[in-house]
């Protein structure tokens, strides 16, 4: 259950619980020193519920409008490997480019989630030495650190996102789960363990419903 939903019912439940007091009392002929006594614990339900109800409805609508939001960048995991691409087209019917990135699961070391920037967590694939050249990570890297690159995805684009995910995760496969179509965690979690015999997992760092994501800048809708 989603922790807004679960908000709301919880505050729900406590303001209701404090309404249903009062009548429970006056029905009782319980008068008015009764209804006194409950006062403050009615009081207290409802400091306690009302902000509920508003907290878990402002979570379930941030979770809303993430269902459009897109990163731009695509983790595509196949039976056989993982394909990644760092500058995916937002625009509907826009030709994808060719994967930055192929790798078979024998050349994928370990899988974890790691801290990114705003307190987003990111699923990384781990590759096995030799695979991506040094050489090419102090490059990328190098061109993250400076900045700039174009606004539309590009070659420049991919490049700047490739070395800003090994620039932060020491890896180029790293992909934020939770904007990525299909990106739930125990559907890749029992993929994972089908291809690879149970050597790689997907297992999240935090419940996916503890809280609702932070909305970074540069990230845009469908």
């Amino acid at each position: 259950m989603p922790l807004g939903l679960l908000k709301m019912v919880l505050g729900l439940a406590m303001t209701a619980a404090a309404i249903a007091g009062g009548f429970v009392i006056h029905a009782a002929g319980g008068g008015i020193p009764a209804m006194l006594l409950w006062a403050l614990p009615g009081l207290y339900l409802v400091d306690w519920g009302a902000p509920m109800i508003a907290d878990g409805a402002t979570d379930l609508w941030t979770r809303y409008g993430w269902r459009e939001l897109r990163s731009g960048r695509a983790l595509e995991l196949r039976p056989d490997g993982v394909r990644y691409t760092a500058a995916l087209p937002l625009d509907a019917g826009a030709d994808v480019p060719p994967p930055d990135v192929v790798a078979g699961w024998d050349q994928v070391s370990a899988a974890a989630f790691r801290p990114g920037a705003a307190q987003s967590w990111w699923f990384c694939l781990d590759l096995a030495d030799g695979v991506w050249p040094a050489e090419r990570t102090h490059a990328l890297v190098a061109t993250y650190r400076a900045g700039g690159g174009d606004s539309r995805p590009s070659r420049a684009t991919a490049d700047r996102r490739l070395g800003e995910t090994l620039d932060w995760f020491g890896t180029p496969l790293a992909v934020n789960t939770l904007i990525c179509p299909g990106g739930h965690v125990r559907r890749i979690d029992r993929a994972l363990r089908k291809w690879t015999g149970g050597r790689l997992r997907c297992r999240a760092a935090e419940p996916p419903w503890w809280r609702p994501p932070h909305v970074p800048g540069g990230w845009k809708t469908r």
